[in-house]
């Protein structure tokens, strides 16, 4: 656990200040004294608030210019990696997509909202609500593109989605940008909609769509929703393929491989001297430098106590009948799941219906390779080729 920050709210008081400086030197047993922050309660508690609506802000802002980006000829992503290599900006979230999900931003947001809305600050609420608002039109102009492009119904069709956590590398199924997807595509009555996840179980993802039971029958067999195992039944007869994760299965790139001999970099240059570099034949390939391995880092040991020793060591690996690891495959979170070889797409091509729709939520496909399979790639922050 090396976290960016350890955040203490203290009173200003003597005994506050006593107890933060107690708890610091708890934290300061593995954490860096520069990264421990003792700080006043006010400004911890907004602490939080304020570093999750940053992020989310961040979200929101390159997603507005997806936008523009449809309606013009630029590409998000060019604008992305451009913007990013200016150190003021970095480029942290600025990945244009569905928008943010998960438990805490959404949340935080809007506890941030009501604060300065009792505070009697009604345009800082406004500034910060729009950040939501930004979020949540994100996915409505992407699921109302989807029925847009299938002759404004899709009466009679099947939807293929592919991903339901908000994130890749999670099961966390909760606040994920696939459930505002499907509600609107409910809307216009699909024959089916299937949807799959390699980490997120069936359990969990009905349990989310039950908040849509009240305006639409969801799930079989009264609804059109069924969750399945396998991204090829789920794509298989689809009238369009949606994909809602940015898992890196869904990619549609070469796997990076790694090569067995290291490469020093003589051989990168062809042995040139510095005075030939401006007659070297111009050529482009891929390195890769063997570095040794880092060694594990060994914990600093706590002077306060000897017993707290003990809880700073690594853990040993779990045995191989392990309960809480049996318990978690049964979930649909088994660790042992590929989540990083590519599906085939070009056998999706075969099973799909014509004219093969693509709609890229997340920019983890390449659209040179989509049409050359034979699809039609629809992406977020790209105007369309049709």
């Amino acid at each position: 656990m090396q976290p960016d920050r350890v955040v203490i709210g203290c009173e200003s008081t003597i005994s506050g200040h006593r107890a933060a400086a107690a708890l610091a030197n708890l934290y300061a047993a593995w954490v860096p004294r520069s990264r421990i922050a003792p700080i006043g309660i006010w400004s911890s508690e907004l602490c939080k608030l304020a570093a999750n609506a940053m992020l989310a802000q961040r979200i929101s802002s390159i997603n507005s210019i997806s936008a523009i980006c449809e309606r013009t000829d630029a590409d998000v992503g060019e604008i992305a990696k451009s913007i990013g290599l200016d150190p003021r900006i970095g480029p942290q979230f600025l990945k244009a997509g569905l928008g943010f999900g998960g438990s805490c931003f959404r949340k935080d947001i809007a506890s941030l909202t009501y604060l300065a809305e009792s505070l009697g600050l009604p345009e800082v609420a406004a500034y910060w609500q729009q950040v939501l608002t930004m979020n949540d039109f994100q996915r409505d102009r992407f699921a109302r593109h989807v029925i847009a492009t299938l002759n404004n119904s899709l009466r009679g069709k099947k939807v293929a989605i592919l991903g339901y956590a908000f994130k890749k590398n999670t099961g966390d199924a909760r606040e994920s940008p696939a459930l505002d997807v499907i509600r609107i595509l409910l809307e216009e009555g699909p024959k089916s909609i299937t949807i799959y996840d390699p980490l997120c179980s069936e359990a969990d993802i009905k349990r989310e769509l039950s908040v849509l039971e009240r305006d639409y029958a969801v799930s079989m067999p009264d609804g059109p929703v069924e969750v399945v195992p396998d991204p090829y039944a789920a794509c298989a007869n689809s009238n369009a393929v949606l994909i809602l994760t940015d898992w890196d299965m869904f990619k549609n790139g070469k796997p990076v491989t790694q090569s067995s001999k290291p490469v020093t970099i003589a051989e990168t240059y062809d042995g040139a001297t510095p005075t030939d570099v401006l007659h070297l034949t111009p050529r482009i390939e891929r390195v890769t430098i063997n570095k040794p391995p880092t060694p594990p880092r060994t914990p600093k040991l706590s002077p306060l106590a000897p017993e707290l020793n003990t809880r700073l060591l690594p853990e040993p690996p779990c045995p191989a009948d392990c309960v809480v690891c049996r318990s978690s495959s049964s979930a649909g979170m088994s660790v042992e799941t590929d989540t990083t070889t590519p599906i085939d797409w070009a056998h999706i091509s075969k099973t799909v219906r014509e004219p093969r729709w693509v709609f890229d939520g997340r920019g983890v496909l390449d659209a040179r390779a989509m049409v050359g399979m034979g699809f039609r790639l629809e992406t977020l922050g790209r105007a369309s080729m049709y």
